[in-house]
């Protein structure tokens, strides 16, 4: 009986520095901040919940695997134009270009020089309708289509966070 006499009195003496300990004010304002803290980490979880923060979310998500899925294609069609050689013939049609515009004044004294222009204007001629043909191969594979539906899931995306 002795023993449980001293544990309640160790218990009852525990409990008073407790009491005493949370009446200091240091210990007060740092409960406070704890409830507040608490406080603001509910309102979060609800405002997380929410259906239209969910949808928002939602919708970043879907433009940012359409821009993922776009850059992709179009990283596949810049390789594709190397690989066709469309790129090359570009640059060169360039170079040609700009010999044309340094060499303007002399070509009206050389009929050679004029026919070379001549194929070169050709050879220009040629790659527009190749890039025509690569452009419109892009539409049918609709990578044009996904980059102007990631545009759109962006732009309401950004509408939607601004309202």
């Amino acid at each position: 009986m002795g023993e449980k006499l001293r544990q309640v009195r160790e218990t009852t003496s525990d409990a008073v520095q407790i009491v005493s300990m949370l009446s200091r004010q240091d210990v007060k304002d740092a409960l406070t901040t704890i409830k507040e803290t608490t406080d603001n980490a509910r309102a979060m979880m609800a405002y997380l919940k929410d259906p239209e923060l969910q949808k928002n979310i939602q919708e970043m998500k879907a433009a940012a695997e359409a821009a993922q899925d776009a850059a992709t294609k179009m990283a596949a069609t810049v390789s594709e134009l190397k690989e066709s050689g469309v790129l090359q013939e570009i640059v060169d049609a360039t170079r040609s270009t700009r010999r044309f515009i340094e060499i303007t004044g002399e070509v009206q004294k050389n009929q050679e020089l004029l026919s070379s222009l001549k194929e070169t204007f050709d050879a220009v001629r040629d790659l527009a309708g190749e890039l025509k043909l690569a452009a419109a191969s892009s539409r049918r594979s609709g990578v044009i289509a996904d980059l102007q539906d990631t545009a759109e899931n962006v732009s309401k995306t950004y509408k939607t966070l601004r309202k």
